[in-house]
């Protein structure tokens, strides 16, 4: 196995990082130039394409995050061994290979739409609004203006956080299609931004939402597939409304 450089290293420590705090449980797969980061239910892929300089995985690879321990790893009968030693003593630990194979990683890629379209871009600036202990997050448009939902089914209270129209310089050209409930974990989203600070997404009305890091020092992209859950009541494609709870 070649040797893994700083920034595929710094990959890898924020995905077993994320996986720690209890943020973002995934499995790493890296082929040839690219590492993908998917989460455990296959509704968030991260895509990390690797520059020239960098390895290249001549055998695909796999592993769960949180079984990371080196940088000098390999696959050998079925497992992954990472290798790590210091001036006595060499360590040697065996992980089982995730039983999802990389072929499968691939095609979740392929075939979900990434059109360049209806772009919504969101800083991590957001979470200080966001209340975290909520499981959810509903992305949305109406009337051109793009909301982030959040519902507490104990309580019924809704959160709503809207992103408001930038002026002067920073004002986008782009026109905001309106668009129904995407739903992500809240977790999950927030696992997005440890990677980069601001993120475009684009909304192209598919069941996925197609992403793209806008910080320059971390070049990746990714999907987003619907995530059903008990609490999405959504109002505007038919569904039941959330019934209120204890509001007056």
């Amino acid at each position: 196995m070649p040797e893994i450089n700083e920034r595929v290293e710094s990959i890898f420590s924020h995905a077993v990082a994320l996986q720690q705090d209890g943020r973002f449980r995934s499995t790493i797969y890296c082929q040839k130039r690219v590492v993908y980061i998917l989460n455990q239910d296959f509704t968030v892929l991260l895509r990390f394409p690797l520059r020239d300089r960098e390895v290249e995985f001549e055998h695909a690879i796999s592993f769960r995050a949180n079984d990371y321990d080196s940088r000098q790893f390999s696959e050998h009968d079925g497992k992954i061994l990472f290798e790590s030693e210091n001036p006595e003593y060499k360590k040697t630990k065996a992980c089982c290979v995730p039983s999802e194979s990389k072929q499968d990683v691939r095609d979740i890629w392929e075939k979900a739409p990434k059109e360049e379209v209806n772009r919504v871009t969101l800083t991590s600036s957001i979470f200080s609004l966001m209340e975290m202990d909520l499981s959810h997050v509903e992305m949305s448009a109406k009337d051109g203006v793009f909301h982030a939902v959040q519902r507490n089914i104990f309580d019924g209270s809704v959160i709503d956080i809207q992103k408001k129209k930038a002026k002067g310089l920073l004002a986008s050209t782009d026109e905001l299609t309106d668009f129904g409930p995407m739903a992500v974990r809240t977790n999950d989203f927030q696992a997005l931004f440890a990677f980069a600070g601001v993120i475009d997404f684009y909304f192209a009305g598919t069941g996925y939402v197609f992403f793209r890091s806008a910080d320059p020092n971390w070049k990746f992209e990714g999907v987003i597939s619907q995530c059903l859950y008990e609490e999405m009541k959504g109002t505007e494609d038919g569904r039941e409304k959330p019934k209120k709870r204890g509001c007056k």
